[in-house]
């Protein structure tokens, strides 16, 4: 796995939503504008806090977003913070200085600061990557990437200020009072695995709804005869009661989903598959995520297990087609359905 975590804010808002999705997600997380390059959306607040579940520790990560301020009021405290073993144990972290009309970015291990980026245009959209080897001793690292080109780096330095490699979390806080921070299309990558393992580059993170029923609807639906319009809720407007249920192995749901709005030709980097689930009643069941080509091709996610009659979030993440073996296509995602199996 190279790719672990994507959010675009276009199919999770709120903190119903974001918070099946992110271990914290505190403060005003319910607003959205018009993201990156007019497309897409992006989270507008003064004071949120994101941080995401706990992943596989590693030493090296890259975490791209797309970052501006809204408004001239200065600001001092937003940051984006690398963590080791949970939110309690900051290792490494950028923390941006906002004046009104510029922005610089600490870059610090702890308490210490390693070095100073920018300046740069606050109200300037751009999309940013954070790079960091976080190991102590000379063994560390770090890149700024802004737009694609680097803006800054150190090397042969003490990144790890918990006295250990590696970072296993992130979290992001917005902390600037009357100046709202606009951020979006996220995603996190570790250097493990063969592709998606380095910069990405600036990025689009878009969410696609069901939009049809699909060629298997074996799960039961709460009412009526449309499954796909049971399970498309909004952002932010969450409908609990509207779902379909399945006791049975074997038992799979396959929804159509909505075209993607980008030129044919463009590099579709990955595709995330998304659910939202829980058991009726005490128990448990083995679930994975299911893919079918144009072809009637299919390919299964990896399992999950469920255990508990709240809501939880999981994902299943094809960084290419599982069945081409080749990188996504437009083409091939539209024409793609996705669902969900029970397997035991």
């Amino acid at each position: 796995m190279s790719l672990i975590f994507a959010e675009g804010f276009g199919m999770n808002l709120g903190a119903t939503q974001l918070g099946r999705k992110f271990t914290t997600a505190s403060g005003t997380v319910d607003t959205r504008v018009t993201g990156y390059k007019d497309h897409g959306y992006a989270l507008s607040s003064t004071n949120a806090t994101l941080r995401t579940p706990d992943f596989t520790q590693q030493n090296t990560w890259v975490l791209g977003c797309a970052l501006w301020w809204a408004t001239r009021t200065a600001s001092v405290g937003s940051k984006i913070e690398f963590l080791l073993a949970g939110a309690a144990q900051l290792t490494f972290e950028v923390v941006f200085d906002e004046d009104g009309n510029t922005f610089t970015i600490d870059v610090k291990r702890g308490s210490t600061t390693l070095d100073t980026v920018g300046p740069f245009f606050a109200r300037e959209p751009a999309y940013y990557e954070f790079k960091a080897t976080v190991r102590t001793l000379t063994n560390g690292s770090w890149e700024i990437k802004r737009d694609g080109v680097s803006a800054g780096s150190g090397s042969a330095t003490n990144t790890a200020d918990q006295g250990s490699d590696g970072c296993d979390g992130f979290k992001v806080t917005f902390d600037s009072p009357g100046a709202t921070m606009r951020f979006g299309d996220l995603y996190i990558v570790d250097d493990q695995g063969a592709i998606r393992n380095d910069y990405l580059g600036p990025t689009k993170v878009l969410s696609l709804r069901p939009s049809a029923d699909g060629a298997d609807s074996d799960w039961a639906p709460s009412s009526g005869s449309d499954h796909y319009a049971l399970v498309d809720d909004p952002a932010n407007n969450p409908s609990d009661t509207t779902r379909v249920t399945s006791f049975t192995a074997n038992d799979i749901d396959l929804y159509a989903y909505e075209d993607l709005d980008l030129p044919s030709g463009i590099t579709v980097l990955g595709v995330v598959v998304e659910s939202v689930v829980s058991m009726e009643a005490s128990g448990s069941r083995t679930l994975r995520a299911k893919y079918r080509n144009a072809g009637d091709t299919r390919s299964n996610g990896s399992n999950e297990t469920v255990s508990t009659t709240a809501w939880q979030w999981i994902a299943q993440i094809w960084e290419q087609d599982p069945i081409a073996a080749s990188d996504w296509t437009k083409a091939l995602v539209d024409a793609a359905q996705f669902g969900i199996e029970v397997v035991s």
